[in-house]
Protein backbone atom coordinates (compact mmCIF):
# COMPACT_ATOMS: atom_id res chain seq x y z
CA UNK A 1 0.00 0.00 0.00
CA UNK A 2 2.80 2.11 1.08
CA UNK A 3 4.58 1.85 -2.70
CA UNK A 4 1.17 1.94 -4.55
CA UNK A 5 0.03 5.28 -3.00
CA UNK A 6 2.76 7.44 -1.23
CA UNK A 7 3.34 9.50 -4.13
CA UNK A 8 -0.19 9.77 -4.81
CA UNK A 9 -0.80 10.85 -1.20
CA UNK A 10 2.31 13.58 -1.45
CA UNK A 11 1.05 15.09 -4.25
CA UNK A 12 -2.56 15.20 -4.40
CA UNK A 13 -2.87 15.96 -0.89
CA UNK A 14 0.29 17.97 -0.32
CA UNK A 15 0.78 15.61 2.72
CA UNK A 16 4.22 15.87 4.17
CA UNK A 17 6.57 12.73 4.05
CA UNK A 18 5.40 10.99 7.41
CA UNK A 19 1.62 11.67 7.20
CA UNK A 20 2.24 9.78 3.46
CA UNK A 21 3.60 6.82 5.72
CA UNK A 22 1.37 6.78 8.74
CA UNK A 23 -1.77 7.00 6.56
CA UNK A 24 -1.25 3.84 4.84
CA UNK A 25 -0.17 1.95 8.16
CA UNK A 26 -3.42 3.38 9.81
CA UNK A 27 -5.49 2.36 6.70
CA UNK A 28 -4.60 -1.07 6.60
CA UNK A 29 -4.48 -1.50 10.43
CA UNK A 30 -8.03 -0.84 10.05
CA UNK A 31 -9.21 -3.01 7.15
CA UNK A 32 -6.87 -5.95 8.97
CA UNK A 33 -8.91 -5.66 11.61
CA UNK A 34 -12.27 -7.17 9.72
CA UNK A 35 -12.13 -10.20 7.57
CA UNK A 36 -14.92 -8.43 5.50
CA UNK A 37 -16.33 -4.74 4.92
CA UNK A 38 -19.61 -4.53 3.72
CA UNK A 39 -18.81 -0.43 2.79
CA UNK A 40 -15.53 1.52 3.45
CA UNK A 41 -15.42 2.44 7.42
CA UNK A 42 -16.17 5.83 8.72
CA UNK A 43 -13.51 7.44 12.15
CA UNK A 44 -15.50 8.21 14.37
CA UNK A 45 -13.92 11.12 15.23
CA UNK A 46 -11.18 13.68 13.62
CA UNK A 47 -8.29 12.56 14.57
CA UNK A 48 -4.70 12.10 13.03
CA UNK A 49 -1.69 9.94 13.78
CA UNK A 50 1.55 11.64 14.95
CA UNK A 51 5.22 10.43 15.23
CA UNK A 52 7.47 11.18 17.56
CA UNK A 53 10.41 13.23 16.86
CA UNK A 54 9.21 13.62 13.26
CA UNK A 55 6.01 15.03 13.50
CA UNK A 56 5.62 15.52 17.03
CA UNK A 57 7.71 16.80 19.86
CA UNK A 58 7.43 17.40 23.66
CA UNK A 59 9.31 19.66 26.13
CA UNK A 60 7.96 17.80 29.02
CA UNK A 61 9.64 20.14 31.59
CA UNK A 62 8.41 23.22 30.19
CA UNK A 63 4.76 21.64 29.29
CA UNK A 64 4.40 22.72 25.28
CA UNK A 65 4.84 20.94 22.11
CA UNK A 66 5.22 20.80 18.49
CA UNK A 67 3.31 19.86 15.55
CA UNK A 68 3.99 19.37 11.99
CA UNK A 69 0.57 20.66 10.24
CA UNK A 70 -0.40 20.71 6.34
CA UNK A 71 1.16 24.84 6.84
CA UNK A 72 4.04 24.38 8.44
CA UNK A 73 5.51 23.51 11.80
CA UNK A 74 3.61 25.23 15.21
CA UNK A 75 5.98 25.50 17.93
CA UNK A 76 5.40 26.07 21.71
CA UNK A 77 1.61 25.13 22.05
CA UNK A 78 1.22 24.74 25.44
CA UNK A 79 -0.98 21.44 27.43
CA UNK A 80 -2.53 21.00 29.80
CA UNK A 81 -3.24 17.39 32.12
CA UNK A 82 -2.79 16.13 35.62
CA UNK A 83 -0.67 15.98 38.06
CA UNK A 84 0.19 12.10 36.83
CA UNK A 85 0.13 12.69 33.71
CA UNK A 86 3.15 15.70 33.93
CA UNK A 87 4.71 13.03 36.10
CA UNK A 88 4.58 9.67 33.58
CA UNK A 89 5.70 12.40 30.74
CA UNK A 90 9.10 13.47 32.57
CA UNK A 91 9.53 9.70 33.53
CA UNK A 92 8.47 7.94 30.85
CA UNK A 93 9.91 6.80 26.99
CA UNK A 94 7.26 9.04 25.10
CA UNK A 95 5.62 6.72 21.86
CA UNK A 96 3.57 8.35 19.22
CA UNK A 97 0.74 10.22 20.29
CA UNK A 98 -2.72 10.74 18.57
CA UNK A 99 -4.12 14.09 18.18
CA UNK A 100 -8.01 14.04 18.46
CA UNK A 101 -10.31 16.87 18.10
CA UNK A 102 -13.60 16.93 19.63
CA UNK A 103 -16.33 18.93 17.78
CA UNK A 104 -19.10 19.08 21.02
CA UNK A 105 -16.25 20.79 23.21
CA UNK A 106 -14.26 22.04 20.10
CA UNK A 107 -11.17 20.92 21.70
CA UNK A 108 -8.31 19.31 20.95
CA UNK A 109 -7.44 16.59 22.90
CA UNK A 110 -3.45 14.62 22.66
CA UNK A 111 -2.96 11.03 23.60
CA UNK A 112 0.25 10.62 24.67
CA UNK A 113 1.45 7.45 25.29
CA UNK A 114 4.56 7.32 27.66
CA UNK A 115 6.34 3.88 28.40
CA UNK A 116 6.93 3.66 32.47
CA UNK A 117 9.05 1.03 34.18
CA UNK A 118 7.46 -0.78 37.09
CA UNK A 119 8.80 -3.02 40.17
CA UNK A 120 6.28 -6.13 39.59
CA UNK A 121 5.24 -7.73 42.51
CA UNK A 122 4.44 -11.34 43.53
CA UNK A 123 0.60 -12.16 44.17
CA UNK A 124 -0.65 -12.91 47.65
CA UNK A 125 -4.10 -13.03 46.91
CA UNK A 126 -6.24 -14.22 44.18
CA UNK A 127 -9.74 -12.36 43.44
CA UNK A 128 -12.52 -13.42 41.13
CA UNK A 129 -14.56 -11.28 39.30
CA UNK A 130 -17.71 -11.52 37.71
CA UNK A 131 -19.28 -8.62 35.74
CA UNK A 132 -22.49 -8.47 36.42
CA UNK A 133 -25.54 -6.78 34.70
CA UNK A 134 -27.73 -6.01 37.48
CA UNK A 135 -24.52 -5.39 40.25
CA UNK A 136 -21.72 -3.93 38.75
CA UNK A 137 -19.39 -6.65 40.19
CA UNK A 138 -18.84 -9.95 42.24
CA UNK A 139 -15.77 -10.63 44.11
CA UNK A 140 -14.54 -13.99 45.93
CA UNK A 141 -11.14 -14.15 47.11
CA UNK A 142 -8.99 -16.61 48.23
CA UNK A 143 -8.72 -15.93 51.28
CA UNK A 144 -12.50 -16.19 51.75
CA UNK A 145 -13.90 -13.44 51.20
CA UNK A 146 -17.29 -12.58 49.68
CA UNK A 147 -18.78 -9.39 48.47
CA UNK A 148 -20.79 -7.74 45.77
CA UNK A 149 -20.51 -4.26 44.64
CA UNK A 150 -23.50 -3.07 43.51
CA UNK A 151 -24.54 -0.26 40.68
CA UNK A 152 -25.26 2.94 42.98
CA UNK A 153 -28.79 4.78 42.78
CA UNK A 154 -26.71 7.13 41.01
CA UNK A 155 -25.51 5.57 38.49
CA UNK A 156 -29.26 3.92 38.13
CA UNK A 157 -30.95 7.33 37.80
CA UNK A 158 -28.78 8.77 35.67
CA UNK A 159 -28.59 5.75 33.03
CA UNK A 160 -32.65 6.03 33.17
CA UNK A 161 -32.61 9.63 32.77
CA UNK A 162 -30.67 9.59 29.80
CA UNK A 163 -32.61 6.63 28.32
CA UNK A 164 -35.52 8.77 29.04
CA UNK A 165 -34.25 12.15 26.80
CA UNK A 166 -32.82 9.47 24.40
CA UNK A 167 -36.31 7.92 23.52
CA UNK A 168 -37.61 11.48 23.61
CA UNK A 169 -35.28 12.84 21.18
CA UNK A 170 -36.00 9.81 18.65
CA UNK A 171 -39.64 9.84 18.65
CA UNK A 172 -39.09 13.97 17.08
CA UNK A 173 -36.58 12.31 14.21
CA UNK A 174 -35.38 16.20 13.68
CA UNK A 175 -32.03 17.64 12.95
CA UNK A 176 -31.70 19.42 16.24
CA UNK A 177 -32.98 16.21 17.71
CA UNK A 178 -30.29 14.10 16.32
CA UNK A 179 -27.60 16.97 17.16
CA UNK A 180 -28.71 17.23 21.04
CA UNK A 181 -28.83 13.16 20.95
CA UNK A 182 -24.80 13.27 19.95
CA UNK A 183 -24.61 15.55 22.99
CA UNK A 184 -26.15 13.66 25.45
CA UNK A 185 -24.20 10.56 24.38
CA UNK A 186 -21.17 11.98 24.99
CA UNK A 187 -22.26 12.90 28.15
CA UNK A 188 -23.66 9.83 29.42
CA UNK A 189 -20.02 8.15 27.92
CA UNK A 190 -18.25 10.53 30.17
CA UNK A 191 -20.34 9.71 32.97
CA UNK A 192 -19.95 6.05 32.80
CA UNK A 193 -16.15 6.12 32.28
CA UNK A 194 -15.82 8.08 35.34
CA UNK A 195 -18.14 5.26 37.35
CA UNK A 196 -15.90 2.28 35.79
CA UNK A 197 -12.45 4.50 37.03
CA UNK A 198 -14.26 5.04 40.39
CA UNK A 199 -14.94 1.45 40.54
CA UNK A 200 -11.65 0.18 39.42
CA UNK A 201 -9.74 2.27 41.50
CA UNK A 202 -11.64 1.07 44.31
CA UNK A 203 -10.50 -1.87 44.36
CA UNK A 204 -7.14 -1.95 42.91
CA UNK A 205 -6.19 0.42 46.05
CA UNK A 206 -8.43 -1.56 48.79
CA UNK A 207 -5.99 -5.16 47.11
CA UNK A 208 -2.14 -4.03 46.50
CA UNK A 209 -1.43 -7.80 46.78
CA UNK A 210 -3.90 -9.30 44.61
CA UNK A 211 -3.74 -10.94 41.48
CA UNK A 212 -7.71 -10.17 39.99
CA UNK A 213 -8.67 -12.98 37.58
CA UNK A 214 -11.16 -11.76 34.78
CA UNK A 215 -13.49 -13.62 32.34
CA UNK A 216 -12.20 -13.47 28.32
CA UNK A 217 -14.83 -11.35 27.00
CA UNK A 218 -14.31 -11.92 23.30
CA UNK A 219 -17.53 -12.13 21.27
CA UNK A 220 -19.57 -11.26 25.22
CA UNK A 221 -22.34 -9.08 23.05
CA UNK A 222 -22.71 -11.41 20.47
CA UNK A 223 -23.36 -14.26 23.08
CA UNK A 224 -25.40 -12.31 25.22
CA UNK A 225 -27.81 -11.18 21.74
CA UNK A 226 -28.42 -14.81 21.34
CA UNK A 227 -29.22 -15.41 24.72
CA UNK A 228 -32.19 -12.75 24.85
CA UNK A 229 -34.42 -11.79 22.59
CA UNK A 230 -36.16 -9.29 24.24
CA UNK A 231 -35.06 -5.73 23.42
CA UNK A 232 -34.92 -4.26 26.98
CA UNK A 233 -32.81 -6.89 28.55
CA UNK A 234 -30.36 -6.07 25.27
CA UNK A 235 -30.20 -2.41 25.70
CA UNK A 236 -29.31 -3.33 30.00
CA UNK A 237 -26.84 -5.42 28.88
CA UNK A 238 -25.02 -3.31 26.51
CA UNK A 239 -25.42 -0.28 28.95
CA UNK A 240 -22.84 -1.93 31.28
CA UNK A 241 -19.60 -1.60 29.28
CA UNK A 242 -18.02 -5.04 30.42
CA UNK A 243 -14.71 -4.81 28.77
CA UNK A 244 -14.08 -1.09 28.95
CA UNK A 245 -14.16 -1.44 33.00
CA UNK A 246 -11.90 -4.61 32.59
CA UNK A 247 -9.60 -2.52 31.05
CA UNK A 248 -9.19 -0.10 33.52
CA UNK A 249 -8.84 -2.39 36.06
CA UNK A 250 -6.35 -4.04 34.14
CA UNK A 251 -4.10 -1.01 33.62
CA UNK A 252 -4.44 0.04 37.09
CA UNK A 253 -3.37 -2.53 38.59
CA UNK A 254 -0.38 -3.06 36.79
CA UNK A 255 0.42 0.91 37.32
CA UNK A 256 -0.05 1.05 41.28
CA UNK A 257 0.16 -2.34 42.39
CA UNK A 258 2.81 -4.20 39.82
CA UNK A 259 0.67 -6.98 39.23
CA UNK A 260 -0.78 -8.21 36.06
CA UNK A 261 -4.52 -9.85 35.81
CA UNK A 262 -4.85 -12.85 33.86
CA UNK A 263 -7.99 -13.90 32.11
CA UNK A 264 -9.44 -17.20 31.69
CA UNK A 265 -12.68 -19.15 29.94
CA UNK A 266 -16.03 -17.95 31.30
CA UNK A 267 -17.49 -21.11 29.99
CA UNK A 268 -20.41 -22.55 32.45
CA UNK A 269 -19.40 -20.45 35.19
CA UNK A 270 -22.69 -19.68 36.53
CA UNK A 271 -24.15 -22.43 35.58
CA UNK A 272 -21.25 -24.95 37.37
CA UNK A 273 -21.84 -25.98 41.31
CA UNK A 274 -18.03 -24.64 42.81
CA UNK A 275 -18.84 -27.79 45.52
CA UNK A 276 -19.33 -30.38 43.63
CA UNK A 277 -18.49 -29.63 40.15
CA UNK A 278 -22.16 -30.27 38.29
CA UNK A 279 -22.80 -28.32 35.73
CA UNK A 280 -26.12 -27.70 34.65
CA UNK A 281 -28.24 -24.70 33.15
CA UNK A 282 -30.88 -26.07 35.87
CA UNK A 283 -28.48 -24.79 39.02
CA UNK A 284 -29.04 -20.68 37.80
CA UNK A 285 -32.50 -20.60 39.03
CA UNK A 286 -32.51 -17.00 38.18
CA UNK A 287 -30.92 -13.89 37.96
CA UNK A 288 -29.83 -13.51 41.21
CA UNK A 289 -30.05 -17.36 42.50
CA UNK A 290 -28.18 -20.20 42.72
CA UNK A 291 -29.09 -24.35 43.83
CA UNK A 292 -26.78 -27.31 42.83
CA UNK A 293 -29.33 -29.77 41.71
CA UNK A 294 -26.55 -32.15 42.52
CA UNK A 295 -25.49 -31.61 46.21
CA UNK A 296 -28.11 -28.54 46.81
CA UNK A 297 -25.16 -25.78 47.11
CA UNK A 298 -27.09 -22.80 47.33
CA UNK A 299 -25.53 -19.34 46.80
CA UNK A 300 -26.07 -15.70 44.81
CA UNK A 301 -25.48 -16.71 41.47
CA UNK A 302 -22.77 -13.99 40.50
CA UNK A 303 -20.77 -14.99 44.04
CA UNK A 304 -21.04 -18.66 42.44
CA UNK A 305 -19.50 -17.19 39.08
CA UNK A 306 -16.78 -15.36 40.83
CA UNK A 307 -15.66 -18.46 42.77
CA UNK A 308 -15.35 -20.80 39.44
CA UNK A 309 -13.79 -17.37 38.03
CA UNK A 310 -11.10 -17.49 41.21
CA UNK A 311 -10.62 -21.33 41.15
CA UNK A 312 -9.51 -21.02 37.12
CA UNK A 313 -7.01 -18.43 37.92
CA UNK A 314 -5.84 -20.37 40.31
CA UNK A 315 -4.17 -22.72 38.56
CA UNK A 316 -2.65 -20.77 36.04
CA UNK A 317 -1.56 -18.54 38.71
CA UNK A 318 0.15 -21.24 40.63
CA UNK A 319 1.86 -22.60 37.42
CA UNK A 320 3.20 -19.28 37.00
CA UNK A 321 4.13 -18.44 40.18
CA UNK A 322 4.98 -21.91 40.72
CA UNK A 323 3.27 -22.34 44.04
CA UNK A 324 4.39 -19.08 45.63
CA UNK A 325 0.85 -17.74 46.58
CA UNK A 326 1.13 -18.17 50.40
CA UNK A 327 -3.03 -17.91 51.26
CA UNK A 328 -4.62 -21.23 49.84
CA UNK A 329 -8.43 -21.14 49.09
CA UNK A 330 -10.60 -22.11 51.73
CA UNK A 331 -10.76 -26.30 50.69
CA UNK A 332 -13.86 -26.52 52.78
CA UNK A 333 -15.65 -23.45 51.64
CA UNK A 334 -15.23 -24.13 47.84
CA UNK A 335 -15.36 -28.19 47.93
CA UNK A 336 -11.91 -28.19 45.79
CA UNK A 337 -11.57 -31.85 48.27
CA UNK A 338 -14.47 -33.42 47.04
CA UNK A 339 -14.51 -32.38 43.43
CA UNK A 340 -10.55 -32.00 42.12
CA UNK A 341 -11.29 -33.21 38.55
CA UNK A 342 -14.30 -30.65 37.80
CA UNK A 343 -12.37 -27.65 38.72
CA UNK A 344 -8.94 -28.55 37.91
CA UNK A 345 -7.55 -26.49 34.69
CA UNK A 346 -9.25 -29.19 31.81
CA UNK A 347 -12.80 -27.71 32.92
Amino acid sequence: MHRTYYRVLREKFSLPSQYAVNISRKTATIYASKNKWDKPPKRKSLSVDLTFNRTFSIKSDKRIVSITTLNGRLKNIPYLGWGKHYEYLEKGRIGDPVLVYDKASNEFFLHVPALIELDLQIPQEIIGIDVGEVNTVALVSSKGNKEIVPKTEEYKRVKEKYQRLRQTLQSKGTRSAKRKMKTLAGREKRFVESFMHYVSKYLVSRSPQAIFVLEDLTGIRERRRVKRKNTEEIRQSNQWAFRSFQSKLYYKSILYNGISPIFVDPSYISQMCPVCGYTSKENRKSQSEFECKNCGYKEHADIVGATNIMVRGLVEVQEQYQGLIVNQPNALLYGMEQAPASLSKSS
